[in-house]
């Protein structure tokens, strides 16, 4: 099958070509033509100025007459990082402040945090030095918020001490 070749640019049609970009600046000119393994074309391009070179896929390429021009290459607007917000719930106040207790769980299909059937009597209680509820002995974590509580220190004996 023979194909019309007035549709096709040969190498040195396009060799020493001036590369265009969108904005009507010069990019450099044309030095060789590339080929990738999955069958894709680009110009190699020497930079303006510069010894360096470039390679432009044929894919951004918008015409080709008398100068090589490209195609406006469209940017995502870039957006500064943002913090996630938290919300006001869930800040942790200053250290030393004094806390409120976190409300009840509210996530839907989560059922809220179950406190003691009986509250420990208050001189047994570990209290949690975050949302301030009365825990009972030998829990590691509050029942209510989840903050790790402080050991109970066991009493040494004054002849324990060293």
């Amino acid at each position: 099958m023979v194909e019309n070749m007035s549709q096709y640019l040969k190498r040195e049609d396009v060799l020493g070509k001036l590369v265009i970009d969108a904005e009507a600046n010069t990019v450099g000119t044309v030095k060789d033509i590339a080929f990738s393994p999955t069958g894709e074309f680009a110009f190699v391009v020497q930079k303006k100025d510069s010894e360096e070179e470039v390679t432009i896929p044929i894919s951004k390429v918008r015409k080709i007459g008398e100068f090589i021009l490209l195609k406006e290459e469209t940017k995502a607007p870039v957006r500064p990082p943002t913090q996630p917000q938290i919300p006001p719930q869930a800040r942790q106040p200053p250290y030393g402040a004094p806390t409120q207790a976190p409300p009840p769980s509210t996530v839907p299909g989560q059922a809220p945090p179950q406190a003691p059937a009986q509250a420990p009597p208050p001189g047994e209680a570990l209290v949690c030095p975050v949302c301030g509820y009365p825990n009972p002995p030998g829990t590691k974590y509050c029942l209510r918020c989840g903050a790790p509580l402080p050991e109970k220190k066991k009493k040494k004996w004054p002849w324990e001490r060293f």
